[in-house]
C-alpha cells in the first residue's frame, strides 16, 4: 500500500509485530501505539498562561495539583506533562 492514506497512517501509529510459533501454529500479532499530533507542543514556551497552554493543546487527561503547583498529564498512558505554578507555565515533557 502506499499513497496519501498510509502517509498519514504512518504519521499517526507506530504499528508493531510479534510472531510467535505456537502449538505449530504462526501466530502474528499486530498492535498499533498511538503518537498523535505533537506539532502543538513545539509551540510550547515557559511563561505561557494556564489558559494559553489549554488553547494550543486542548484539555488535559488528567490534573495533579499540590498548593500552586500543577501538573497536566496528556494522552492515555501521561506521556505528556505541563507543570504549573500559580498558573504559569514553567516546564513540560513532549510525548
Amino acid at each position: 500500500m502506499s499513497g496519501p492514506a498510509v502517509r498519514e497512517l504512518e504519521g499517526l501509529l507506530t504499528c508493531c509485530f510479534f510472531v510467535a510459533l505456537l502449538a505449530g501454529v504462526v501466530v502474528l500479532i499486530v498492535w498499533a501505539v498511538s503518537r498523535g499530533n505533537t506539532e502543538p507542543w513545539k509551540q510550547l514556551k515557559p511563561g505561557m498562561t494556564a489558559d494559553q497552554v489549554r488553547a494550543l493543546l486542548g484539555p488535559p487527561t488528567a490534573i495533579h495539583a499540590v498548593g500552586n503547583m500543577q501538573t497536566w498529564y496528556y494522552g492515555r498512558v501521561f506521556r505528556g506533562r505541563c507543570e504549573f505554578q500559580a498558573d504559569v507555565l514553567c516546564g513540560y515533557k513532549k510525548p
